[in-house]
């Protein structure tokens, strides 16, 4: 896997492609950390003359934005999440994972992954409940650009199928 992908996508809008860079900071068993990187072209006066110069842009931590809007509650059976009025529960009997296995907590942090979905910047956040085959689902987060930042435009749970 590389450990930079190059994306030129007008995700803001403006008719103009910006620069997105998904750098993969780690991967392994059970591990995928991206971040995201956007940069605005913009013209600036060098010696004279107008060039094309790349800005980088503040893209808001998907982990950030989870911890904010995202409560979580894991029982021995199913898990819970809530982001604002809606509420999803998980059944997790069919992973048949002993409770002693089980996380305090839904964990969100080893599973992170960007992409670029009909010109928009898309996060997902993996949810587990275990270290062993205990994916139950993503946090998708769909990013706007809005006060000089990309920041949630929308957040949902995608369980798993």
């Amino acid at each position: 896997m590389d450990k930079y992908n190059k994306i030129y996508e007008d995700i803001n809008k403006d008719g103009i492609n910006e620069l997105i860079i998904i750098l993969t900071k780690g991967i392994g068993t059970g591990i995928l950390e991206q971040e995201a990187h956007v940069f605005h072209i913009q013209d600036q006066r060098i010696n004279k003359e107008f060039v094309e110069v790349p800005v980088e842009v503040l893209v808001d931590d998907p982990i950030a934005i989870v911890l904010k809007n995202v409560k979580t509650e894991l029982l021995s059976n199913k898990a819970i999440i809530s982001i604002g009025e809606k509420k999803d529960v998980i059944d997790t009997k069919h992973l048949k994972i002993e409770p002693n296995h089980l996380f305090p907590d839904i964990y969100f942090g080893n599973l992170i992954s960007f992409e670029i979905n009909d010109k928009q910047l898309i996060a997902k956040i993996g949810g587990q409940i275990s270290q062993a085959s205990g994916s139950i689902g993503d946090i998708q987060i769909t990013y706007i650009f809005k006060d000089e930042m990309y920041q949630a435009k929308s957040i949902e749970f995608k369980p798993n199928e």
